[in-house]
């Protein structure tokens, strides 16, 4: 079963999304800053993240190039969350090392697309 890290500083976010991963078969776990974020990809090594562009401790760029610079026993698939469709936004995740985006307010058909894409990936 792959494991999902779903990161954002808000509880119903994160309560929303698990609910959607668990139903399609992955094992969840959350986290509410960048700080934990890291600490439990160092620990638990999910197979994905679900990383909020706003979180309230580090930038979430920041913890994208941070999770790509460490050596981890599995390269999660890291898909940042955000409201904003802004090409500069876009571009900067990408060139952080972010899989892909997701834009926010998410529902259930568009979180089970992008893991259902992601999962075709390499």
């Amino acid at each position: 079963m792959k494991l999902c890290l779903i990161t954002d500083d808000a509880p119903v976010i994160r309560k929303v999304a698990s609910h959607i991963l668990s139903e399609m078969g992955f094992l969840t776990v959350q986290a509410a800053t960048g700080a934990e974020t890291i600490r439990i990809c160092e620990q638990e090594a999910p197979n994905y993240v679900l990383l909020d562009w706003m979180i309230d401790d580090m930038d979430a760029l920041d913890v994208v190039r941070k999770l790509r610079s460490m050596p981890l026993s599995i390269v999660p698939k890291i898909i940042v969350m955000t409201t904003a469709n802004d090409p500069v936004y876009v571009s900067k995740a990408f060139t952080a090392g972010a899989t892909d985006l997701l834009m926010k307010p998410f529902d259930r058909l568009s979180v089970q697309e992008k893991m259902r894409d992601l999962r075709d990936v390499a």
